[in-house]
């Protein structure tokens, strides 16, 4: 008698024979829709507690007999090149989308700190904050270097700038001018602001046209008004001689903000677009 049903488009029948159980797989040596494979009948004997590892064996011969085969090695690596080409062109370009969205952010940040200087300047004779230096440093009193001393502006701005990471530029990853509650504590800010007393003459990382009077571009001490010429820079990202700007992206770009409270990006050297 059999016993049994179809599976997967072979017949598998059991047949009893006193002790004995055979187990016919029958595959069809013709073309169906539910199979494409060619093959031969096939008869296992085996003991009545044989069952159920010979069915498993029948299933496996039934799979390998669908023609499927394994990716060669030329095509594995051929895969892998095109993954790596699209990685290369990919990565960069999301980098660089990132970027984007810390430049806006950037550009957000130095327009709030120029928009407080100047609505602090509506409220102190047309003077803007005056800060005791530009630059991350100086050497004061007695040969001490004085840390990025920027407290007269924190304080000057509270009232018009509330969040303190407005006065660090997103990109930065140099921890000595990002956001942190330490360098903020500290009067260490992340951008140049550029209404100072004093010449930071003694910082040989800045641009020379910064520290030496004679290049004729800055003199000290720079006080700012809201009646000069609106083109005047206010505040702007950090750069160094030698060194790559926060936007790395951008060709050495560097944000500025200007007295009109609008903000604008240069490439390269500053200087020649500085006021």
């Amino acid at each position: 008698m059999i016993v049994g049903s179809n599976l997967k488009g072979s017949r598998y029948g059991v047949l009893r024979h006193s002790n004995k159980t055979t187990v016919s797989r029958v595959c069809h040596s013709e073309r169906s829709e539910e199979s494409h494979s060619v093959c031969q009948a096939v008869t296992l004997r085996f003991t009545q507690g044989d069952i159920p590892e010979v069915l498993l064996e029948c299933l496996r011969h039934f799979g390998t007999g669908r023609g499927i085969r394994a990716f060669t090695i030329v095509e594995l690596l051929v895969v892998m090149a095109v993954i790596a080409l699209l990685m290369s062109i990919l990565i960069p370009a999301l980098g660089r989308a990132k970027d984007h969205a810390r430049l806006v952010s950037c550009k957000s940040h130095l327009r709030c700190i120029s928009s407080g200087a100047l609505m602090y300047a509506d409220e102190h004779g047309s003077l803007l904050p005056f800060d005791d230096m530009l630059g991350p440093g100086y050497t004061g009193a007695g040969g001490v270097w004085v840390e990025n001393p920027h407290d007269e502006i924190l304080q000057a701005l509270e009232k018009y700038v509330h969040d303190p990471k407005t006065f660090y530029c997103p990109s930065e990853t140099n921890p000595e001018y990002g956001y942190s509650r330490g360098n903020f504590e500290k009067g260490t800010i992340g951008y140049f602001y550029f209404s100072v007393k004093n010449n930071p003459i003694d910082n040989g990382e800045l641009s020379r046209f910064l520290r030496w009077e004679e290049e004729g571009v800055i003199e000290y001490p720079r006080q700012l008004t809201n009646l000069m010429d609106t083109a005047t820079w206010v505040v702007s990202d950090m750069w160094f001689s030698g060194q790559p700007t926060p936007h790395r992206w951008y060709d050495k770009g560097v944000n500025y903000a200007t007295l009109d409270a609008s903000v604008h990006m240069v490439y390269r050297s500053p200087r020649k677009e500085f006021r």
